[in-house]
């Protein structure tokens, strides 16, 4: 009897060993399906808060007097109701306006000309680019529309 004792437990070792195996590469296809549908409805919304920005920068007068002082506000304000940076960069690439930044440091911030987002959404209206950022470190989602005030 030792021999079907010993038999029944390898089949048994096998099975466990095989649902185990196949739980675990379940596990990882959904986590990464999950992961994958996830930063999809990021884009989404953050390419849909971009539009509405422009959108409502499209339909504001334009500023008189300190444009940039003025799409700072502005930038700062969207930026708090949505609970995103918002950054307004001009045509040319400079900051001209920016949710974490205050107004007195846009001059020194680095032109967003060459950023991929930005590039994107000058040949195809609207840009998107995951990156780790330099300034905080981790992963993150840039999107740039373009936007009539640039």
């Amino acid at each position: 009897m030792p021999t079907r004792a010993s038999f029944q437990t390898k089949l048994f070792l096998a099975a466990l060993s095989t649902a185990v195996l196949a739980l675990a590469v379940a596990g990882v296809l959904f986590t990464l399906t999950i992961r994958e549908q996830a930063n999809a409805q990021i884009e989404s919304t953050l390419g849909a808060e971009a539009r509405l920005v422009s959108d409502l920068l499209a339909r504001m007068p334009a500023p008189a007097g300190d444009a940039m002082r003025y799409l700072d506000t502005e930038a700062d304000r969207i930026g708090q109701l949505l609970g995103v940076r918002v950054t307004l960069i001009g045509n040319d690439g400079r900051v001209l306006g920016d949710s974490a930044e205050a107004a007195e440091r846009l001059p020194l911030l680095e032109n967003h000309a060459t950023r991929p987002e930005v590039v994107r959404a000058r040949a195809g209206g609207l840009g998107v680019d995951r990156r780790s950022s330099s300034t905080v470190g981790v992963e993150m989602v840039y999107v740039a529309v373009p936007s009539p005030h640039a």
